[in-house]
């Protein structure tokens, strides 16, 4: 994919950054089955999820877009392929997941508080410090009632 970075090289920045910052969450995204991805090359990643136990993750397949350099290699990966790997990689961010959100019970995080709910029961927020905001993230905290 032509890329300048390398496993040692993402590895130790991930371990950089959870050193400075011991609480942080990272998220970042994959693909699987580019043109030439050997076994062993989606072996090493889906080591490197095991390891690095990202907090979010989104995997994508690689879907060949005419006029690009990509589209014209002649190792594609048939499209079961891309599923199987994806479909694996999934399974275990997920268990990754709930191993990380297990760890954030009875912590105390800051948030910012956006709105109330139509009942006006409950306090809304989006995400938590240092997630993205994402729809099915939300925080609900209940409200006293004044």
């Amino acid at each position: 994919m032509n890329r300048k970075s390398n496993h040692k090289g993402i590895e130790d920045i991930v371990t950089k950054i959870r050193k400075e910052i011991p609480e942080v969450i990272i998220r970042t995204t994959l693909i699987v089955g580019f043109p030439g991805e050997t076994d062993g090359d989606y072996n090493e990643l889906y080591k490197f999820v095991e390891e690095a136990k990202l907090d979010k993750l989104g995997v994508f397949m690689y879907s060949k877009e005419d006029g690009t350099p990509a589209a014209r290699l002649k190792e594609q990966i048939h499209h079961m392929t891309k599923k199987k790997r994806h479909s694996k990689i999934m399974i275990l961010q997920k268990e990754i997941s709930k191993e990380n959100l297990q760890n954030k019970i009875g912590k105390t995080y800051t948030v910012m508080l956006e709105s109330v709910s139509f009942d006006k029961k409950y306090y809304i927020r989006k995400n938590i410090h240092g997630c993205a905001r994402r729809r099915w993230s939300s925080i609900y905290k209940k409200r006293k009632r004044t």
